[in-house]
């Protein structure tokens, strides 16, 4: 634990102060954070929320949502939410899948959650999301963690890190160094972004192109692309201009731009490559819980099993795999693959997410 308070000399979190601003009687904003977005404060029922504010070490000053059950009367068990790779708000939406898996956790679970905004993004002050890179955004969620860790209203020995979508392959690097109970992984996977990235886009393709063959010869193209791009590190541009056969690729991929790539710089992805998470799960020696939808076609069920498979060798049964039937990357259900993939048809079920969840912590808790 000295190595966790030594971390804290680098950040500040704003804690309850007398006289905040407040958004009725269970939500709270503390820290003096102005507020940016243009919709009411999140607020659950039988949950306390706080809006607070985490001080960077590089300057930004990030909105952070702390929420406990309401009748908590001493320190509470809490669940870290590191979340996913789009610049989106970590703010409470209109009705989805995660919205829903969130509220249960928050409003439902009787653990204390903590969230934290991406730099530029929400009320979050600091550099615009898209052009925050993959390492900073890791740093800031471990300085955030820190300072969770500081917090008084928290049971220090039940900390539990839960990363869904890119927060999943984050989770284990954010973990490194702290005394957490149990780590959760929804949605991504140990495999190296370069796979991860080919598998996305032949699952696309094999959804969208109605000619087998093209799928495979574009598939060709993309994983030379890839590899210029990724495991050499080089500008998509500067593929493009070099090798344009190649690098018309470009332009039939989801997610692409001339200066981004899903909304988030290109050094992002070259550092999300160069990042081993395989590396980071075998270092994890506490309880863990791996969950995948079926119909999950942005990451595969290999890829989360190996994590199982890396974390179980530090000791047998350490931890589990949990594949909810029928569900996409989103925590819908639907009655096929292509139904998923289009997301019509769809039934939310994070609920159920959020109950599996509790109910693992509750079992590692009660060891």
């Amino acid at each position: 634990m000295r190595s966790i308070y030594c971390f804290l000399c680098m950040v500040l979190f704003c804690a309850g102060v007398p006289g905040v601003a407040q958004a009725g009687d269970d939500v709270g904003i503390v820290g003096g954070l102005e507020r940016k977005l243009d919709k009411p404060l999140d607020a659950v029922p039988d949950a306390s929320i706080e809006y607070g504010v985490l001080e960077t070490s590089d300057g930004a000053r990030l909105r952070t949502i702390f929420s406990k059950p309401a009748d908590a009367s001493g320190p509470t068990p809490v669940i870290y939410f590191v979340q996913w790779l789009s610049c989106s708000t970590i703010e409470l939406r209109d009705d989805d899948g995660w919205t829903q898996m969130l509220t249960e956790l928050i409003g439902k679970s009787g653990y204390a959650v903590m969230r934290t905004e991406k730099s530029g993004v929400g009320d979050s002050e600091g550099s615009a999301c898209n052009n925050l890179d993959y390492d900073t955004e890791v740093r800031h969620h471990r300085e955030a963690l820190a300072a969770l860790f500081a917090r008084d209203d928290i049971d220090r020995k039940n900390v539990f890190i839960f990363g869904g979508s890119m927060g999943a392959n984050q989770a284990p690097l954010i973990a490194d160094g702290f005394d957490v109970a149990g780590v959760i992984a929804w949605g991504g996977g140990a495999k190296t972004w370069y796979e991860r990235m080919l598998g996305f886009d032949r699952r696309s393709l094999e959804f969208t192109e109605t000619d087998p063959a093209k799928v495979n010869a574009t598939m060709a193209l993309r994983a030379r692309f890839h590899a210029s791009y990724l495991l050499e590190g080089r500008h998509p541009g500067e593929i493009i201009a070099q090798q344009p056969e190649t690098g018309a690729v470009w332009e039939g991929m989801i997610g692409t731009a001339a200066s981004d790539h899903y909304g988030r710089p290109f050094a992002f992805h070259h550092q999300a490559e160069r990042a081993n998470w395989a590396a980071a799960w075998a270092k994890v020696k506490v309880p863990t819980l791996v969950m995948y939808g079926e119909y999950d076609w942005f990451e595969d069920l290999e890829a989360h099993r190996w994590i199982v498979d890396i974390v179980n060798a530090n000791h047998p049964d350490l931890a589990r795999l949990v594949i909810m039937p029928a569900t996409n990357h989103h925590f819908s259900r639907y009655p096929d693959r292509r139904s998923a993939f289009e997301e019509v048809n769809g039934e939310m079920v994070g609920d159920e997410a959020a109950g599996i969840i509790a109910s693992w912590i509750n079992e590692v808790i009660a060891r």
